[in-house]
């Protein structure tokens, strides 16, 4: 599962190029801790 984590990260890291202040971007980061969370959750 820490695998899956790290590649998760490795997937945002590579996807998020220059940020820029837009709704799609808090989005897709809110979706993001989601997931997170339920990976943490279920460690």
């Amino acid at each position: 599962l820490r695998q899956e984590h790290l590649h998760f990260l490795s997937v945002i890291k590579g996807d998020q190029e220059p940020i820029t202040p837009g709704r799609k971007d808090v989005r897709t980061l809110e979706i993001a801790h989601s997931i997170l969370d339920q990976i943490h959750g279920r460690i």
